[in-house]
């Protein structure tokens, strides 16, 4: 199967999730080192969460920013233009990387 589709699939699943974990999803696939993103820049997402790194590996990139006043509102639901927009922008960066080539087949393999 075509890695775009793999992650396409992926989203499917992922739609009525929370924010933070599309980006844990989509940092998993892009197969970063996430013990570089140690600190925390927004006051809702606690230091200690698994997301915190995720999060911050995304606002990093470019792939995604804060709601404003130091708060990203990790468990607010994604909506489909904010997963459009991760998705057209960290799938460019995982695929300029090769990283979406290289991780789709391990990660998102069909049960």
């Amino acid at each position: 199967m075509n890695p775009v589709n793999k992650l396409s699939d992926a989203a499917k699943v992922l739609i009525g999730s929370h924010r933070a974990d599309f980006l844990m999803a989509l940092g998993m696939l892009s197969g970063a080192d996430m013990n570089e993103y140690k600190q925390n820049s927004f006051t809702d997402v606690s230091s200690t969460s698994a997301a915190m790194p995720y999060i911050e590996w995304a606002v990093q990139n470019k792939i995604v920013q804060g709601i404003g006043n130091n708060k990203f509102a990790p468990d607010s639901p994604i909506t489909r233009e904010q997963m459009a927009v991760m998705m057209a922008i960290g799938g460019t960066i995982l695929f300029y990387r090769g990283s979406l080539i290289r991780n789709a087949g391990g990660l998102l393999k069909s049960k």
